[in-house]
């Protein structure tokens, strides 16, 4: 009995051992894959944008011109990247 008890906490151990590091992968992963996207460099300039204007007040006019014109880069991204991905 005790043998089955030390083993079941040694197979615990191993598990949260690889489940960490898996998780650990993926989140190095997850976050490398995010910094190397120019989508998301365009969301990130798309916030700093939508910031300044509160923050500075500047003409919504103008904000929402370069806000369609991120969408649009964003989206036209997407296409090519779908497009990278058949081939």
């Amino acid at each position: 009995m005790l043998i089955y008890k030390k083993a079941k906490i040694l197979f615990g151990i191993i598990i949260n051992l690889k489940l960490y590091k898996m998780k650990k992968f993926l989140e190095n992963f997850l976050i490398g894959q995010m910094l190397k996207s120019k989508k998301f460099w365009y969301t990130v300039i798309a916030v700093i944008v939508t910031f300044l204007h509160e923050t500075f007040g500047l003409d919504p006019v103008q904000t929402e011109s370069i806000l369609y014109s991120i969408m649009a880069l964003v989206l036209g991204q997407g296409i090519a990247d779908a497009a990278k991905s058949k081939k």
